[in-house]
C-alpha cells in the first residue's frame, strides 16, 4: 500500500477542509465523508479509497471504510481481512452494523460488501436509501467515512456519490476511461449529486502528462457542460 501513498497524501487537505460542508452528514463531531468512483474499471479507485482510509488513520482520525462496491467487492482482500459479515447480513438478515465492522489492523474500520451476489445487485432503490440512511447515522461517531464505490453509473453507484458531500473521479490516459470520466461527471452534475467533484489522474508516466490529460477533460467539461473539474491528485 505505500506504492500509493503519495497519491493519498495529496488528497488529506483536501478532504480534511470538507468538514465545513456536509450538509446532513454533519454530526455533532464534524464528519468529512467522500465518495471515491470512476466511470471504467481497473483504474486503481480501490488501492486509493484503501490508502486515502489508512493516510486519514494514520493522522489520527477514525476512519471507516464501506465497500459500496455491492457486487464485486475487494477492499477487503486489499486490506488482508476476512470479515465474517457483510452489507449483506446487515440488509437482508438485519444484523447490526456493529456485528459488520471488521478492525483492520491499519486504523481503519471496514464495512465489506459482497461479490457475486444477486440480492444485492437486485437491491431496490428504497431499500438502498434506507440502507444508507443507517450507515451515516452509524458512521457519526467517526471522522472520516470514505465510500469505495463500484465502476460506471448505475443507480447504486449516483445513489452513494449523492449522500456524499464530495466526490472523487479516478481516470487515467486511457480514452475510454475519459469517456466513462466525462459520462459519470455528466450525470452527477445533471442531476446536482455534488457540487464538490474532484478527478485524480491515474497510470500516468510523468505528473505532467496527468495535468495534461486533466486539461483536455477539463475543456470538454466547460464545453459541453459549463462544469469545471478540478484536479486534486495525480
Amino acid at each position: 500500500m505505500d506504492d500509493k501513498a503519495d497519491q493519498a497524501a495529496s488528497l488529506r487537505a483536501r478532504a480534511g477542509n470538507g468538514a465545513k460542508s456536509l450538509s446532513s452528514l454533519q454530526s455533532r463531531k464534524g464528519i468529512c465523508c467522500l465518495a471515491v468512483a470512476s466511470g471504467k474499471g481497473g483504474v486503481g479507485k480501490t488501492f486509493l479509497s484503501v490508502n486515502l482510509a489508512v493516510a486519514f488513520g494514520r493522522m489520527g482520525k477514525r476512519a471507516l471504510l464501506v465497500d459500496a462496491d455491492l457486487g464485486l467487492a475487494n477492499a477487503d482482500i486489499v486490506l488482508g481481512v476476512h470479515p465474517k459479515a457483510s452489507i449483506q447480513d446487515a440488509i437482508f438478515k438485519g444484523r447490526p452494523l456493529k456485528e459488520v465492522v471488521v478492525d483492520t489492523g491499519y486504523g481503519v474500520d471496514l464495512i465489506s460488501a459482497s461479490s457475486g451476489s444477486k440480492e444485492m445487485i437486485n437491491m431496490g432503490a428504497a431499500r438502498m436509501s434506507s440502507f444508507i440512511k443507517e450507515l451515516v447515522g452509524f458512521a457519526c461517531e467517526y471522522d472520516v467515512l470514505i465510500f469505495d464505490c463500484a465502476a460506471g453509473i448505475d443507480s447504486a453507484v449516483t445513489s452513494f456519490i449523492a449522500a456524499a458531500p464530495q466526490a472523487i473521479i479516478i481516470a487515467t490516459p486511457d480514452p475510454t476511461s475519459m469517456m466513462d470520466v466525462y459520462a459519470l461527471a455528466k450525470i452527477v452534475h445533471q442531476d446536482n449529486m455534488s457540487e464538490d467533484l474532484g478527478l485524480v489522474q491515474n497510470m500516468v508516466k510523468t505528473e505532467e502528462e496527468g495535468r495534461k490529460v486533466a486539461r483536455t477533460l477539463g475543456h470538454v467539461m466547460e464545453r459541453h457542460l459549463s462544469k469545471s473539474l478540478e484536479l486534486v491528485g495525480v
